[in-house]
């Protein structure tokens, strides 16, 4: 039994032996990468015991078993360094007694013994389980050293001492003294391990240990066994103690164990696009004890898309105080605090996603590293664990609908009411008012000409709106007597024209009825006295020498009557002034108003889609007003733009409605088209800024916004526009007037957090419905009224069924994301 127990404990050695090599290469190969990232760091040791020995030799009554009525005091010291997590080496110092006694042979035997060794502990936890900061590890060792021991020998039964061994006067056997200590005899040993430790404190192990030791000499216990014996004695070592770890501070291992501990506040907590950026703040607490002094830590959060996308955002270091390089100073003992805030560019996919962090602590050799790669090449390190910090991003602020901002060319040119008019002139002697035809200026071919122009076109039978008839007479005359004058010339005009009337009205072959023109027409009578501006304008515009005198006079003469008398004083000076610019002021105008024939609005219409090159270009642009379907307005200016290519305004009004139906390429050749023909019309600029914003080019539609603006039309709403995106909301409220029951009004109304003005706004937006009801169902999501928020979100879905894909991903949502209500709403 002894001797097959012996060969186990020998096979068990050669094991540990052979595996060593295994443990050393297999690290450097193999498990280089784990070893690193396992955040291991080698460190000494010093360890301390105390405990009983046990001896296993010839003279041990119960063979290979402990007599434990045989316990001897001992204890051990050591020092040594932890290559590996696996392996270490180190030195020991062990002190202790031996007592055994075999009665068949009559034998007792006491002695003590120093012991000094070299040992390979391994520790079979991290080799066969891979490395852990655990609390609990077993070990293994082998190693290699020496005891001196001195050893007596007594009769069991009466006690006598029989001889002594390791002492100067030492009794036979041969070689009884030793070369050691004190005489002591030195025998190498081969000593074989198993151990517990547990960890008790960040530096401190609790240890259980076990040894057996095999002698290289069979008479350690005096004596000497049979040839079908062993032949080495062997002791046996169990003790209770502790290992004091030296300089390996607060380890990585702990930093990643205790992650959970750091407090990360995360402001907001779900992100928000304002302005084309997102901004995060984020606040952390790190507790006392937590930091390795000679640690740094990268922290760099990530935006994780669900669609597998990622945005990284700007590293931070943080660092022990013993680390010298850039980086906010954790202390060691005392813990600290950090702030970290990052601002970044808004882009698709964003809205789906969470912002995480997974902080990479390493022990500092030589530098700070600013990434990940940088440390996991160089440095041992260790991934503390991936950390949600919040939800990511609300991006409601980019829901501005541009298709409100296109404009109209308004001005088609058509009037339902058009007056055209003739005017003719009948002229008097001075200071008479009676119309005598044999006047040289009544006689004037001129004169005639307009006379018959002006019943011709009488008898067109055009409807007469009115007619007017003006009485003026020359300014040398007397105030009274010309205001008199003027009037009675007016009259006459009038008695002319009513008899005109009628007499036209009895031919053969008559186109008009007015036999009582005084009742079927409408006669504006005036009469104004004498026409000074005329006098003036016309010696201004005459080619008389002396006109500049002439009228300087005139301009300085002072009181009306006086003027009068210069002007009577001249005539006899420039008698031209009589001939050529008193008398043609002696004068009645008639004036003939008529109503132009029209289509009626039925006609045009339908002429429009039927004939369309029988109608003026204004009468087509007039027709697409009357009628509030996109396809007939469509028609209606492809025929424009066939028939008179060259006028912008149907390319304009055409891109408007294909912008309405989301036709944006479309849109865009057609104001293309229209630039080309008004280079530097208002409205063009503004609906190419609206092609801009359909574009997402947000730049370049305030820069056209900005030329429209400056050709005199009014980007303001479409400017507010651009100020939504650029997040600055109150600007865009005041640029869009408040507008009432308007989708974007509303919406920057949301993003500025005036919840209550959105809400009225939206319930009664005309346009845009669908997108309404959306932001309303927000405003019920913003203000926890969760029976609000289904009412619309249920009502938007109905508009549109694409509504069910955002809201199910959108973070305005997120606090009814797991709701049952919400996820049967969204599937």
């Amino acid at each position: 039994m002894r001797k097959a127990y012996q060969l186990i404990l020998k096979c068990f050695a050669i094991a540990v032996l052979a595996a060593l090599p295994f443990t050393f290469y297999g690290q450097e190969e193999g498990e280089a990468e784990s070893t690193k990232s396992s955040s291991f760091s080698p460190y000494w040791y010093l360890k301390a015991s105390f405990g009983a020995s046990f001896d296993h030799s010839d003279l041990n009554r119960y063979k290979m078993a402990p007599d434990f009525e045989m316990i001897q005091p001992a204890g051990q010291i050591g020092f040594g360094r932890q290559f590996t997590p696996v392996v270490g080496f180190g030195g020991y110092f062990n002190r202790g007694f031996l007592e055994a006694q075999e009665p068949d042979l009559n034998l007792t035997y006491k002695g003590d013994y120093f012991e000094f060794a070299f040992r390979a502990p391994i520790n079979f936890s991290n080799l066969f389980a891979g490395y852990k900061d655990r609390k609990f590890n077993i070990w293994g060792s082998i190693g290699y050293g020496q005891i001196q021991y001195k050893s007596n020998i007594y009769n069991h039964k009466t006690g006598a001492p029989l001889f002594t061994l390791g002492y100067e006067d030492s009794s036979p056997p041969d070689n009884a003294v030793g070369n050691g200590l004190a005489d002591r005899r030195v025998v190498a040993i081969l000593p074989v391990g198993i151990g517990f430790s547990y960890a008790i404190a960040e530096k401190w192990d609790l240890n259980l240990d076990y040894t057996f030791k095999f002698a290289d000499s069979d008479i350690v216990d005096g004596h000497v066994a049979g040839a079908e014996a062993i032949k080495q004695d062997m002791f046996s070592y169990t003790g209770i103690g502790v290992t004091y770890k030296i300089g390996a501070g607060a380890s990585l291992n702990k930093m990643q164990k205790d992650f959970d501990q750091i407090t990360l506040k995360t402001t907001p907590e779900v992100l928000v696009e304002k302005g084309e950026m997102v901004e995060v703040t984020i606040e952390g607490t790190f507790p006392p004890k937590y930091f390795n002094s000679k640690a740094a830590m990268l922290f760099q959060p990530v935006l994780k898309y669900e669609d597998g996308g990622e945005y990284v955002l700007k590293p931070m270091t943080l660092k022990g105080e013993d680390v010298v390089g850039e980086g906010t100073v954790i202390n060691s003992k005392t813990g600290g605090t950090f702030t970290y805030t990052d601002k970044f560019p808004y882009e698709q996919g964003m809205n789906a996603s969470e912002l995480v962090v997974d902080p990479v602590a390493y022990i500092v050799k030589e530098t700070i590293h600013e990434s990940k790669d940088a440390i996991t090449i160089n440095e041992k390190f260790v991934e503390l664990g991936e950390r949600k910090l919040a939800d990511g991003v609300i991006y409601t602020s980019e829901r501005i609908y541009p298709g409100e901002a296109a404009l109209i060319a308004g001005h088609h040119g058509y009037k339902k009411e058009t007056i055209i008019s003739e005017m003719s002139k009948i002229y008097f002697r001075v200071n008479l008012y009676n119309l005598n035809w044999r006047l040289p200026l009544n006689k004037k071919e001129a004169t005639l000409d307009k006379l018959e122009n002006m019943w011709n076109f009488v008898e067109r039978g055009w409807d007469i709106k009115n007619v007017e008839i003006d009485g003026w007479a020359s300014p040398e005359g007397e105030e009274t007597f010309n205001e008199n004058l003027s009037e009675n010339r007016a009259k006459t005009a009038y008695n002319y024209m009513t008899g005109k009337f009628k007499r036209i009205s009895w031919k053969k072959d008559a186109t008009v009825d007015y036999k009582n023109p005084e009742e079927q027409i409408s006669f504006m009578i005036k009469h104004h006295g004498p026409d000074w501006a005329g006098f003036m304008n016309a010696v201004e515009s005459s080619d008389m020498k002396d006109k500049n005198v002439i009228l300087n006079v005139i301009r300085s003469a002072g009181s009306q009557s006086k003027k009068e008398q210069e002007i009577r004083n001249m005539i006899l000076i420039y008698p031209e002034l009589e001939d050529d610019i008193l008398k043609p002021l002696r004068r009645a105008e008639m004036t003939v108003n008529c109503y132009e024939p029209k289509r009626t609005d039925e006609n045009i219409a339908e002429l429009s889609t039927t004939y369309p090159d029988s109608l003026k270009i204004e009468e087509l642009l007039y027709a697409a007003t009357l009628t509030e379907d996109d396809g007939t307005q469509i028609d209606i200016y492809e025929s424009v733009i066939e028939i008179y290519p060259d006028d912008w305004k149907a390319y304009n009004n055409y891109a408007v409605i294909a912008l309405e139906h989301g036709n944006v390429e479309k849109a865009a050749g057609l104001l293309e088209d229209a630039m080309e023909l008004a280079p530097n019309n208002g409205k063009i600029y503004n609906n190419m800024g609206v092609i801009a914003l359909h574009a997402g080019d947000y730049e370049d539609a305030e820069e056209m916004f900005k030329k429209a603006e400056s050709l005199g039309e009014n980007a303001n709403y479409n400017l507010g526009l651009i100020a939504i995106h650029k997040g600055d909301y109150d600007k865009a409220m005041k640029l869009m007037g408040g507008k009432d029951c308007d989708y974007n009004t509303g919406l920057a109304q949301l993003v500025a957090d005036d919840y209550s003005k959105a809400e009225n706004t939206l319930k009664c937006a005309k346009e845009n419905v669908g997108e309404a009801y959306y932001l309303l169902a927000i405003i019920g999501a913003k203000t926890d009224n969760s029976s609000m928020m289904y009412e619309y979100l249920t009502k938007a879905i109905k508009e549109n069924d694409a509504y069910k894909a955002q809201a199910k991903h959108d973070r305005e949502f997120i606090e009814y994301f797991d709701a049952p209500d919400f996820q049967a709403l969204v599937q």
